[in-house]
Parts: structure tokens; sequence; C-alpha cells
């Protein structure tokens, strides 16, 4: 299940849990440059429900198409 506003920064820096393993200063450093997360790559593709704020994701699919990406990555050293 993942929350479609965590791509936020105001959504990270209001995060208790968040804010508890100092990692709010390095995501919200990350969203403001555009970086793309890694399981939003996977939306489009894995998501089997969705209603305005949630969307339901099969984790099957998550690691598969995170493999394809991994598998299609030159800069990877497995494919060299």
């Amino acid at each position: 299940m993942l929350d479609l506003t965590a791509y936020d920064s105001r959504y990270v820096a209001d995060k208790e849990l968040i804010r508890q393993y100092k990692l709010t200063d390095s995501i919200v450093y990350q969203l403001e440059q555009n970086f793309i997360p890694a399981l939003s790559t996977t939306m489009e593709i894995c998501t089997v429900l969705t209603s305005k704020r949630i969307a339901l994701l099969p984790t099957s699919c998550i690691k598969n198409e995170l493999m394809k990406l991994r598998n299609n990555n030159p800069e990877n050293p497995q494919n060299m």
C-alpha cells in the first residue's frame, strides 16, 4: 500500500517516522532535485487498486519490475 502523497516534501517533513531516523533532509533534498524514487517507477505497471490517496501494488510485481530495471541498467556490474 502506497500513500500517493508520499513524494511531496511537506509529507516527508511532517512524518515522525522519517524524522526519527534523521532521513528528512536527505529525502527532501532528493525530492526537490527531482530524483525519481524506485517505487514510483513501478506504480503505473503494478497498481491493482487505487483511491484518491492510496494505491495498492503487489510486492511480487514491484520485485519483478525493479529486477527488470536492474538487469537493463548498463552500469550494473552484473551486466558486464
